[in-house]
């Protein structure tokens, strides 16, 4: 551990070739990953922006607003709704070519690795389903688990009403079909 911390980034790819700063038309068979740090901590504030895949979607205003959330040091659940936000809008930009999806996942590591890492599900759409990211649990060389993927999903889909909805204003319609404003139906979980 340094004090202050310093920035490192690890990215797994099986399609981007990092150091060559270039990504491949077709996908590996195999993952690859590349790792850098900062050699001496920055002075100033530092807020570090990874776009990977159809990055040319996220346009420099998408930029500017987390830096400045980021520098600002705002709650990190602020943060992360702003995120999906900008995501949602990059998914229906011309530029992302379809491959944004609007059922996304989020996971915030925190520095003080005393305090537990948190993960999230937010869907634009209403679904029978939360996904949910992987966990990878290394304690030591001999306890070592993985839950790879996992998904809650509702066991007849057809009886019950969906596990996420879009978040929308509370008094627009609830997404679920009810006919009720979202504050007197599926709102009343999320105000």
């Amino acid at each position: 551990m340094h004090d202050p911390p310093m920035i490192g980034c690890i990215i797994i790819s099986n399609y981007q070739e990092l150091k060559k700063a270039r990504s491949s038309e077709k996908a590996w068979d195999e993952f690859e990953s590349s790792y850098t740090n900062e050699k001496k901590p920055m002075v100033d504030n530092v807020a570090f922006i990874q776009r990977i895949g159809a990055w040319r979607a996220m346009i420099p205003k998408d930029e500017e607003a987390l830096r400045i959330m980021l520098t600002e040091r705002k709650p990190y659940k602020a943060i992360i709704s702003k995120a999906i936000s900008i995501m949602y809008k990059m998914a229906d930009r011309p530029e992302a070519g379809g491959t944004i999806g609007k059922q996304l996942s989020w996971i915030r590591i925190p520095s003080n690795r005393n305090k537990g890492i948190e993960s999230g599900y937010q869907s634009n759409i209403p679904t029978h389903a939360t996904f949910i990211p992987s966990v990878a649990i290394l304690l030591g060389d001999k306890n070592r688990s993985v839950i790879d993927e996992p998904v809650i999903e509702a066991v007849d889909p057809k009886s019950t009403s969906p596990m996420n909805y879009p978040k929308v204003n509370k008094n627009a319609l609830c997404p679920c079909g009810s006919g009720k404003r979202y504050k007197y139906c599926h709102g009343k979980i999320n105000l």
